[in-house]
């Protein structure tokens, strides 16, 4: 799993590990070790995916399964290198993962719902409406979707995912829901975007 030690990556080593499912997770930063959870019993790798060493082409290489977590997140983000970041992590990084990971194994690649550019018409994003990305951070998605519709017309065994908004314990401090929760404890109007 790349991501690992991202949001969504901390709770599914958590749940696979919990189901006695082997993980090794591939990830910049360590893993924070999360006391009763079962982070001391997987695989950490500490690691660069834009950086395609050969440790990391051996691990997705003979992995019965890679889960692509690790991105740029932020959709607001407007630093001065963030448009650099986010083609370094979103989309060489994905060119990385699907290249070294074997066709027959099963790729699951974590895109956005912004690649739909918001609602059709006031009602809600199908998964067959037409991609209208708005801003940098959807483009990359875009971009890193296109790579693994190549891996599926080759062959290989990929599945894109599209979550929306994801909250829960842990969750980045940037995202409208903890800014929100943050706002109401401290008494602030809550900004809504």
């Amino acid at each position: 799993m790349t991501g690992s030690s991202g949001f969504i990556g901390r709770h599914l080593v958590d749940r696979l590990v919990a189901d006695g499912r082997p993980v090794v997770g591939i990830d910049r930063r360590p893993a924070p070790d999360v006391a009763g959870s079962g982070r001391a019993r997987h695989r950490a790798i500490v690691a660069d995916l834009a950086e395609a060493s050969s440790v990391l082409r051996h691990m997705l290489g003979t992995a019965s399964a890679v889960v692509h977590l690790a991105a740029c997140p932020g959709v607001r983000d407007v630093a001065p290198d963030i448009a650099g970041r986010r083609w370094r992590d979103n989309v060489l990084a994905t060119r990385h993962v699907v290249a070294a990971t074997r066709a027959d194994a099963p790729l699951v690649v974590a895109s956005s719902s912004s690649v739909y550019g918001g609602t059709v018409g006031g009602r809600a994003s199908r998964e067959d409406d037409a991609l209208c990305p708005i801003g940098g951070y959807a483009r990359s998605k875009v971009m890193l979707e296109r790579i693994a519709a190549e891996r599926g017309a080759a062959g290989g065994a990929v599945t894109v995912v599209r979550p929306f908004t994801v909250v829960g314990p842990g969750q980045r401090p940037d995202m409208a829901l903890s800014r929100w929760i943050d706002a109401a404890v401290a008494g602030r109007p809550l900004q809504v975007y």
